[in-house]
C-alpha cells in the first residue's frame, strides 16, 4: 500500500511540474506563456534566436495552436517557431519590427498570417515549407513567401523594397516574376529551385544580390541593371544576359562557367569590367557592347574578353559608344569582321590587334584617334571602309603590314568623309618602299576636301595594279600627289560628278600610262600630270580649261614634228631652234611655256580650232615679229607673249575679247599694232587688259 500511495505521489509531483513548467523566459525582458494550446508572448524587447537550438516551448509542439505576441516585443527569433505543425493561427503586433530566419519554418497548420508594416526584415525562409498557406506574405516593405503551390506570372507589388530569402524557393510552376524598382535587397536562395523560371530582371534599385537562383534549371535569359551587380551566376543555364544601362561595373569571373551563355550586352554606363570575366562561357559568340567609354587595359591578360579567342565571332559596338577600350579584342580570331560605330571618337591601342581571320573593317564618321597597333597584325585584312569624317592626322599606321605581305585589297573612304588623315592606308616602311601590297582599290568619297601627307605612303607594289576611284569635286589643289609612292600602275576612274581635276593630283606618278578623261570634267589643274609616265591622254571636249604646265615634263607622251602633244593639248616644243610651225588641225589648247625660248621661232600659224593659250606660251620668242590669234580663241595665259623683242603687230580675230591679263611687256602696248574684227573694236577699247594698246586698226587684212 505504502508502496502505490509512493508511486501516485511521485506520479502527481511529475504532474505538477509540468504544469509549472508551461512558462518561462525567451528573453531578456520577455516571457512566455502556454494555457490550452495558446502560447503567449509578452514583455518589451528582442526575443532569444534558437535556429542552433530548442525553443523554450518546442516540447509543446503538438499541443500549439495558436501563437499571440503582445505588444511591446520587437522581434521574433530565428528558428522560435520552426517545425510547429499545429499552429494555425499567428498574432503579430505592429511592435515588432523584425521576423528570424526559419521562425515559422514547416508551420503546416498555418494558412493565413498578416504582417504588420513595423516589419522591416524578415529572416531567410522565414515560412519555407508553410504548405497550405494559400496566400502570399508582405508587408507594405517586405515580401516574405509565395505558395509553392502557385502557377504562371507573379508580379512583387510596387513599394517592396526587400524579397527575404527563399520567398520564392521550390515555387515549381512559377513562369516568370515582375520585381519593381522599389526593391532593394534579394535574399539568399529567394529563387531557389524555381525549375519553371525563364528569364530575370533585376531593376536599379537592387544593391544586395548574391546567390538567389540556384537550381532554377530553365533560368536562359536575365537582365540585371544594378549599378555594381554581385550575384552569384554560376552553373546556370544563362542564354542570353543583359547588363542594363545603369551597370557601372561588372566584377572579374562573375559570369565564369556560363556554358551555355550565348549572348551578352554591355550597358552603356560600365566603365569596369574586370579581368576573365566570361572565362568558361564556351558558347559566347555574340556581345553587345554599349559601354560609352569603358576604362582601357594595359595588357591583354586583363581583358575581359581574354580567354574567348576563336568563341566570340561577333561583336557590335552601339551608336554611343564613345571609347574602344586598349587591349578590348585582342587576339579574337573569331572574329570576321569589325565594325565601329558612329559615336566612336577614339580606338584604343591595341583593340584589335592579332585578329588574324578579319577580313574586313569599317571605321564610323565620329572616329578622332587611333591608338598604336590598334589593328597590328590582322594578316588577312581585304578591305577598310574608312567613314571618320575629319579625323586628325595620324602619327602611326593603323593597318600596318605583317611580315611586310599585307592582305589589303580595298580602302574606301565614305561620302560623308570630308578629311584623309596622314597614314590611314601606310604600307610598308622607311627603306621598304617597294613593299609587295594587296591593295588594288583606293575609293575617295564625294565630299573629301584634304588629304594628309603620307595617306598612301609606303610602296604599294601590287602586279595586278591599282585603281583610284575619284568621286570628289571639293579639293582644287594638292601640294603633292597622295599617291605618289605607290609603285604598282595606276588606273584612275572619275566619278560622273566630278568636273574638276586638282592641281598636282598626279604630279610626278611615275606608274600612271594613260588616262581617259570623261565628259563631265570641265577643267585640269596646274600640274596635274606634270612630271608623270603618261604616254596616252584622251581630252574630250567638255574640257573649257588646262592648267599651268599640266602636262609638262610628261616625256612618253607622243612627239609630233618635234612637239609634244597630249591629245588635243600642246604640250610643248621639243626641239628649241624651230624656225617657224604650224599648228596641227584640231589642237584646243597651247600649253604653258609651250614655244617658251624658242629664239629661232619666227613664223607660228595657229589653227581655229585653238581655244586657249597658256602662260607663257610664246615668251621669249626673240625671233617673232607678228602673230594671229584665231577666233575661237577665249583665253591667252599671263605673259603669253612677254619677251618677244620683235613683235610688232598682234592680230586676234575673236568677236569677244579674250581673257587675258599682261600679254606683253609694258613698253609694247605702245608699239604693237593690234587688228582686231571691225564689229567689235569698241568692245577692245575697253575690255581688261586690251584697252592698254594704243594702236587700235580694223582687221582689214590677214596677218
Amino acid at each position: 500500500m505504502k508502496t502505490k500511495l509512493l508511486s501516485l505521489f511521485l506520479a502527481l509531483m511529475a504532474s505538477v511540474g509540468t504544469i509549472f513548467a508551461q512558462s518561462g523566459t525567451c528573453g531578456d525582458n520577455l516571457t512566455w506563456n502556454l494555457n490550452n494550446g495558446n502560447l503567449i508572448i509578452s514583455g518589451v524587447g528582442t526575443m532569444e534566436n534558437y535556429l542552433n537550438s530548442y525553443a523554450p516551448w518546442s516540447d509543446y509542439r503538438e499541443n500549439i495552436t495558436s501563437v499571440v505576441i503582445n505588444n511591446g516585443v520587437t522581434s521574433i527569433g530565428d528558428g522560435a517557431f520552426l517545425f510547429m505543425s499545429a499552429i494555425n493561427s499567428i498574432s503579430i503586433p505592429n511592435s515588432v519590427t523584425s521576423i528570424g530566419e526559419a521562425s515559422f519554418g514547416n508551420c503546416e497548420g498555418l494558412i493565413t498570417i498578416s504582417i504588420p508594416n513595423s516589419v522591416t526584415n524578415i529572416g531567410n525562409g522565414a515560412f519555407y515549407g508553410c504548405k497550405n498557406l494559400t496566400s502570399p506574405v508582405y508587408n507594405d516593405y517586405v515580401f516574405a513567401y509565395l505558395p509553392t503551390s502557385f502557377s504562371g506570372t507573379y508580379a512583387i507589388p510596387n513599394g517592396i523594397e526587400s524579397i527575404s530569402g527563399s520567398a520564392f524557393h521550390n515555387c515549381r510552376n512559377l513562369i516568370s516574376v515582375t520585381i519593381p524598382n522599389t526593391v532593394v535587397s534579394i535574399g539568399e536562395d529567394a529563387f531557389a529551385y524555381c525549375t519553371s523560371l525563364a528569364s530575370i530582371e533585376i531593376p536599379n534599385s537592387v544593391t544586395n544580390l548574391e546567390s538567389a537562383f540556384s537550381g532554377c534549371s530553365n533560368l536562359t535569359f536575365a537582365t540585371i541593371d544594378m549599378t555594381n551587380p554581385t550575384i552569384n551566376l554560376q552553373n546556370l543555364p544563362i542564354d542570353t544576359l543583359i547588363f542594363g544601362d545603369h551597370v557601372e561595373s561588372i566584377p572579374k569571373s562573375m559570369c565564369k562557367d556560363l556554358t551555355q551563355l550565348s549572348y551578352v550586352e554591355i550597358g552603356e554606363s560600365v566603365t569596369s569590367i574586370g579581368y576573365n570575366a566570361f572565362e568558361g562561357c564556351t558558347n559566347l559568340h555574340t556581345i553587345q557592347w554599349n559601354a560609352i567609354s569603358c576604362n582601357g587595359y594595359s595588357k591583354v591578360s586583363e581583358s575581359p574578353l581574354a580567354n574567348l579567342n576563336y568563341i566570340l565571332t561577333s561583336l557590335k559596338f552601339g551608336d554611343k559608344v564613345s571609347y574602344i577600350p586598349s587591349f578590348l579584342c585582342y587576339q579574337q580570331k573569331g572574329l570576321t569582321s569589325i565594325e565601329i560605330s558612329n559615336g566612336v571618337k577614339s580606338i584604343g591601342k591595341y583593340a584589335f590587334a592579332e585578329n588574324s581571320n578579319v577580313t574586313s573593317i569599317s571605321i564610323g564618321n565620329s572616329v578622332k584617334s587611333i591608338g598604336d597597333g590598334a589593328f597590328n597584325s590582322c594578316s588577312k585584312l581585304d578591305s577598310v571602309y574608312w567613314n571618320a569624317i575629319n579625323c586628325p592626322d595620324l602619327s602611326s599606321y593603323p593597318f600596318p603590314v605583317v611580315d611586310y605581305r599585307p592582305a589589303l585589297h580595298t580602302f574606301v573612304t565614305g561620302n560623308d568623309v570630308v578629311h584623309i588623315p596622314s597614314y590611314v592606308c601606310y604600307h610598308g616602311a622607311d627603306g621598304y618602299n617597294n613593299t609587295y601590297s594587296a591593295l588594288s582599290s583606293i575609293t575617295i568619297g564625294e565630299n573629301v576636301e584634304s588629304i594628309g601627307a603620307n595617306a598612301f605612303r609606303g610602296g604599294h607594289l601590287n602586279y595586278h595594279g591599282v585603281t583610284i576611284y575619284w568621286n570628289t569635286n571639293k579639293i582644287d589643289m594638292l601640294g603633292e600627289s597622295p599617291f605618289t609612292s605607290i609603285a604598282s600602275n595606276l588606273t584612275f576612274v572619275f566619278g560622273k560628278n566630278v568636273d574638276h581635276i586638282p592641281a598636282r593630283l598626279c604630279y610626278n606618278l611615275q606608274r600612271i600610262y594613260s588616262i581617259i578623261i570623261p565628259s563631265n570634267i570641265k577643267s585640269i589643274g596646274n600640274e596635274a600630270f606634270r612630271g608623270s609616265n603618261l604616254s596616252s591622254v584622251t581630252i574630250p571636249e567638255s574640257v573649257t580649261r588646262v592648267g599651268w604646265k599640266a602636262f609638262s615634263d610628261c616625256e612618253d607622251l607622243p612627239i609630233i614634228d618635234e612637239i609634244r602633244y597630249a591629245d588635243t593639248y600642246l604640250v610643248e616644243a621639243v626641239d628649241k631652234d624651230l624656225s617657224s610651225y604650224t599648228i596641227q588641225t584640231g589642237t584646243r589648247f597651247i600649253g604653258s611655256e609651250a614655244f617658251y625660248n624658242c629664239t629661232s621661232l619666227s613664223t607660228i600659224t595657229i589653227p581655229n580650232t585653238v581655244e586657249d593659250i597658256g602662260s607663257d606660251a610664246f615668251m621669249s620668242c626673240g625671233n617673232l615679229e607678228s602673230i594671229t590669234i584665231p577666233e575661237n580663241v577665249t583665253t591667252i595665259g599671263d605673259m603669253a607673249f612677254y619677251n618677244c623683242a620683235k613683235l610688232k603687230t598682234i592680230t586676234c580675230k575673236s568677236i569677244i575679247p579674250p581673257v587675258c591679263e599682261y600679254i606683253v611687256d609694258d613698253y609694247k602696248y605702245n608699239l604693237i599694232s593690234l587688228y582686231v574684227p571691225g564689229e567689235s573694236i569698241n568692245d577692245y577699247k575697253t575690255a581688261d587688259e586690251w584697252k592698254k594698246f594704243i594702236r587700235f586698226m580694223q582687221s582689214a587684212r590677214k596677218h
